[in-house]
C-alpha cells in the first residue's frame, strides 16, 4: 500500500483557454515544489496539470513501479474525469521508470515524456528490450538533438 500522496492541481485558465480541450498532463515528480511555476504556466496556456510527488516513501527503491505504477495513474485519472480524454505522462528523473510502466500497464496514458537524470531508466531499457535478448530485433533508432 502506497503513503499518501502529494499532490497539486491546476485548473485551466478560462483567459486563455484552447479552442479545442487539451490532453491533461500528470507528472511524476520528486518534489512538487520544483514544478510548481511549470504547472502554473501550462495551466496559463489552457491545459489542465497534476503534479504528482512521488517523495521517498514512495521511490522506487520501496517498489513503486510495474503494476503499483499503472495502477496509481489509472485511479488518479479516474477521480478527476479525465478517463474519456486519457493523460500524457511525465515522468522525472527516476520517476520516469513509472511513468513509463504506466504507459505500459494502462489504457488511459496517451504519452510518455521523460527528462532529468535518466541513468536508472536507460539502464532499464538496457536491460529489458535491448539486453535480454526475447524482444526480438531492436527497433530503429532514431536521435534528435535541440540547442
Amino acid at each position: 500500500m502506497l503513503a499518501p500522496l502529494i499532490l497539486t492541481l491546476f485548473t485551466i485558465c478560462f483567459a486563455h483557454h484552447h479552442v479545442a480541450p487539451a490532453i491533461p498532463i500528470l507528472f511524476l515528480v520528486p518534489i512538487c515544489e520544483h514544478f510548481a511555476a511549470v504547472g502554473k504556466g501550462l495551466s496559463n496556456y489552457g491545459f489542465e496539470v497534476l503534479i504528482c510527488e512521488l517523495s521517498s516513501s514512495h521511490s522506487l527503491t520501496y517498489g513503486v513501479s510495474g503494476p503499483q505504477a499503472s495502477s496509481l495513474v489509472t485511479d488518479i485519472v479516474k477521480t478527476l474525469g479525465w478517463g474519456g480524454k486519457g493523460v500524457i505522462v511525465v515522468g522525472c528523473g527516476t520517476e520516469s521508470i513509472a511513468s513509463i510502466d504506466a504507459a505500459r500497464g494502462s489504457g488511459v496514458v496517451r504519452g510518455v515524456v521523460v527528462c532529468g537524470n535518466l541513468g536508472k531508466v536507460a539502464e532499464r531499457m538496457r536491460e529489458e528490450v535491448v539486453g535480454d535478448g526475447k524482444r526480438g530485433e531492436r527497433g530503429s533508432e532514431e536521435v534528435a538533438m535541440i540547442r
